[in-house]
């Protein structure tokens, strides 16, 4: 395979080399009519977007997983790719803003026809009056009552995030030292709490105070979009950081309180097991997945299935107005909480899992199949015709794509099961345009989930990359893989990994250590230290107060800076495997 041009890169022209490599690493587990109809357009990556989506019901269908998996991860090099034909930033914002539009909309009916029925409940369906009773039930159940002791617990595990406030200006104000020392912004409804909170932390308080530091009362939040997929983006609001912070309390409260019910937030792991048991028997599991969800919680849903005292207290803490242009124009909100409130996800869970429950116990299933993660739930097959008609009354969109009752595929918190199989594909979200990335995306091929190996593919983008740097694998461990090998996270990329067969002759045993140690140096990425020459006795006071200590200095949550290695890298001028020697599989050919 010839070197790519780095010098003239062109998007379109790296996309159909990224394609047509991938295709040649897969076509033998496609069909005679899919390798025809890919190899045709190569050079028109929409074609084969939408060829792929009409065949992936039929492979799985079929429950022919090796071509499912092959289209899958064709889909995947160009579903989420932002450099496709024909999307911009400027589309995607657009359509991201449309979509916030009409989740408001709907919101509106559905406060509307929700006030209504429960103004007069004689007009609800019976059972369906039954299911939201019973979800109520059971929400008040896990919320509990709110005392003087639960504030007094929310308040202690009150906290900043890792994300941006509302009076953020500059990257670096990520950082927790921005955030304490201000400026802050508040709700006028959050204000009270703000006050009584503060008393937790004294020295904070005493900070502020000597230091005159004020609130900016503010309407509400403002929002902003972020990378999605190629046709869209999604929208996000960035929080007052007063709000946010005991946002955060009540976020980590209510995680615990679903916890002793039997729902951990922490890790989505648990829907994994029923979830492939039901792609191997259909009959004992369902996975049902929500359009929008947290966009389409209405206050009325809040209002009802939440307790009196719990609501109040939510009210208070959220934004109740947003923003497009930093509070020159101010919105009424008609969902109850969106993305970027602290404790959304764990309200929409709470949500789901009372409606979901209320359907498993009505309608006579099995309670030990219930799993809710977010808006991913496990569930009864014999109840989920049920949950999809009380989603629906509560103002939810059941995702008919995402959500799967019948056949022998299931999918769940990021894992993909056909027949008991995981086909999660290495999802592309743009072309490599640097070392780092070219790294990342080779890395994650070396690991795809099913076994395929990307020999041609690898091929590529090795000689894609300006100086090769080969070392070690060097993974992330948890919840860290997970978001790494989705494609969110390149810490973990400064040189190719080495497939283990070829690596192992760079191995050396330590007999001081007795353990095997790589003789190559790495190259790795640290934190960059901001500079703090300029910053006062006050400044490192708040410092102080948040736990970082002078002689380390602060780091950036943002930016990386590379380490001068002190050995230099054993190079191959050219990749040490051949495409033409393995399979797919990694098995050796005969030559």
């Amino acid at each position: 395979m010839a070197k790519p041009n780095r010098k003239s890169f062109d998007t379109l022209t790296h996309l159909t080399g990224l394609i047509r490599a991938g295709h040649l690493d897969m076509e033998r587990f496609l069909d005679e009519y899919d390798n025809l109809a890919i190899r045709s357009n190569y050079r028109h990556p929409l074609s084969i977007t939408e060829y792929v989506s009409r065949e992936l019901d039929t492979a799985s269908a079929t429950s022919n997983f090796l071509r499912y998996s092959a289209l899958r991860q064709l889909e995947a090099f160009l579903k989420k790719n932002t450099d496709l034909p024909g999307s911009d930033d400027q589309s995607r914002v657009d359509a991201a803003l449309a979509s916030f539009a009409s989740s408001e909309r709907k919101c509106k009916r559905t406060n509307k026809r929700l006030r209504h029925y429960f103004t007069h409940p004689e007009r609800i369906d019976p059972l369906m009056y039954q299911v939201m009773r019973l979800a109520q039930s059971i929400s008040h159940d896990i919320f509990g009552s709110m005392s003087r002791l639960t504030f007094h617990k929310i308040c202690e595990r009150s906290g900043f995030g890792p994300g941006f406030n509302y009076s953020s200006t500059d990257l670096e104000h990520r950082h927790r030292y921005y955030k304490v020392g201000g400026p802050h912004a508040v709700t006028a409804a959050a204000l009270p709490y703000v006050k009584v909170l503060l008393n937790y932390s004294p020295h904070w308080r005493d900070s502020l105070i000597s230091e005159g530091g004020t609130f900016d009362v503010v309407g509400g939040n403002r929002v902003t979009t972020v990378p999605k997929t190629a046709i869209t983006n999604r929208t996000i609001a960035i929080e007052p950081s007063l709000n946010v912070y005991i946002q955060k309390g009540v976020d980590s409260y209510l995680k615990e309180r679903l916890r002793h019910h039997g729902v951990t937030l922490t890790n989505q792991v648990r829907n994994h097991p029923p979830a492939r048991r039901g792609s191997t028997r259909p009959l004992y599991a369902a996975t049902v997945d929500l359009s929008s969800a947290s966009d389409l919680i209405s206050t009325e849903i809040v209002r009802f299935l939440v307790p009196q005292d719990w609501y109040t207290l939510l009210d208070d803490l959220r934004s109740q107005e947003y923003t497009f242009d930093r509070g020159r124009v101010w919105h009424r909100y008609e969902k109850f909480s969106s993305m970027g409130n602290a404790f959304t996800f764990p309200l929409e869970s709470i949500i789901f899992y009372s409606i979901a429950k209320a359907c498993t116990i009505i309608s006579g299933s099995r309670l030990s199949v219930l799993r809710v993660y977010g808006d991913d739930i496990v569930i009864d097959p014999r109840a989920a015709l049920l949950l999809y008609d009380a989603l629906k009354f509560a103002g939810f969109t059941p995702n008919t794509e995402k959500s799967f009752i019948f056949g022998h595929f299931r999918e769940t918190c990021g894992s993909d099961f056909l027949a008991g199989v995981d086909l999660r594909p290495v999802y592309v979200r743009r072309c490599p345009r640097n070392d780092q990335e070219i790294y990342n995306l080779y890395n994650r091929l070396l690991r795809h989930r099913l076994g395929f190996q990307f020999h041609n593919l690898c091929e590529y983008l090795y000689k894609l990359a300006g100086v090769p740097l080969i070392g070690p694998p060097d993974l992330p461990r948890g919840k860290n893989f997970h978001r790494w090998y989705a494609g969110k996270s390149v810490e973990f990329d400064s040189y190719f990994h080495a497939p283990r067969s070829e690596g192992e002759r760079f191995r050396r045993w330590d007999p001081h250590l007795h353990r095997s140690y790589w003789r190559l140096r790495v190259l790795r990425f640290k934190p960059k230290k901001q500079d703090t020459t300029s910053w006062n006795m006050q400044f490192w006071y708040l410092c102080f107060l948040t736990g970082v200590s002078s002689n380390k200095g602060v780091d950036s949550v943002s930016f990386f800076r590379r380490k001068t290695p002190v050995e230099k890298f054993y190079r191959w001028e050219d990749p040490p495997w051949s495409p033409s020697h393995y399979d797919c599989f990694g098995e050796r050919l005969d030559s």
